[in-house]
């Protein structure tokens, strides 16, 4: 008989039985007797062996009536002088409060245990949780820096790509499109904020899903200041023909 646990000392779900079990005296019981014995060893719901179970239950799981089910356990609660297992009598379960006890249960777990095939594996397993796990602590690392290094710039927009490159004059000229703001004036706004990265007075960044506020607070301030954007004066001509400089 083996079973398998996870690393919290648990059934992993199953229970798997070493092929000699046909040739061991169980297997000499009739076939009620062995099917409530191969049931009582799905049912084991602790390290210990123990099964929780009535009668009228046990016989359900087994799918045998329960003149059979109790004809079965009371065989199995008996001496065996056939079987290979001397501690007990050779006896299989014992009774205990809520259900049976499985004699030879802890000897069959760790049967195999210290199988050099199994020990390797079990130890590439733990290799490979801790890998993993290494793996999930720098993700958080990472993504925590990067989270740290978005709030301290407090320049970061969708896709953690500055704002800056995320304006253009295109978007400006949309953005004041039902403003009746002049084209000249979205212009002065761009070439003003362009080179310092579309930060505003105040240090802040401009979101550019708040562009049409910040038109609207520019062309607020340059009405309230008097101000608007004006082409530049031509340069002056100069007269090269009389040397008199310009005219």
């Amino acid at each position: 008989m083996e079973f398998y646990f996870n690393d919290w000392g648990n059934m992993s779900g199953f229970t798997k039985l070493f092929s000699e079990i046909v040739t061991s005296s169980i297997w000499s019981e009739d076939d009620k007797t062995r099917i409530v014995w191969v049931t009582l060893l799905a049912l084991v719901d602790n390290p210990k062996g123990y099964v929780p179970a009535s009668i009228p239950g046990l016989a359900n799981a087994a799918r045998v009536s329960i003149e059979d089910c109790q004809k079965a356990v009371t065989r199995l609660e008996s001496p065996d002088p056939y079987s290979r297992t001397k501690e007990h009598e050779g006896r299989r379960i014992e009774p205990v409060d809520g259900g049976w006890l499985i004699l030879n249960y802890e000897k069959h777990r760790m049967r195999g245990f210290d199988d050099p095939r199994r020990v390797a594996d079990r130890d590439r397993q733990r290799r490979h949780r801790e890998k993993m796990s290494r793996d999930v602590r720098m993700s958080h690392v990472t993504t925590a820096s990067a989270s740290a290094s978005a709030s301290v710039s407090g320049k970061e927009g969708q896709g953690g790509k500055p704002y800056a490159n995320e304006i253009t004059r295109d978007m400006c000229r949309a953005a004041a499109e039902c403003l009746g703001i002049p084209d000249s004036e979205i212009e002065a706004f761009y070439l003003h904020y362009a080179p310092v990265d579309f930060i505003d007075g105040a240090g802040r960044t401009i979101n550019p899903k708040k562009l049409k506020h910040a038109l609207q607070k520019w062309h607020a301030n340059q009405a309230s200041h008097g101000k608007g954007y004006h082409e530049p004066a031509p340069a002056p001509l100069i007269d090269y023909h009389d040397g008199k400089g310009p005219r």
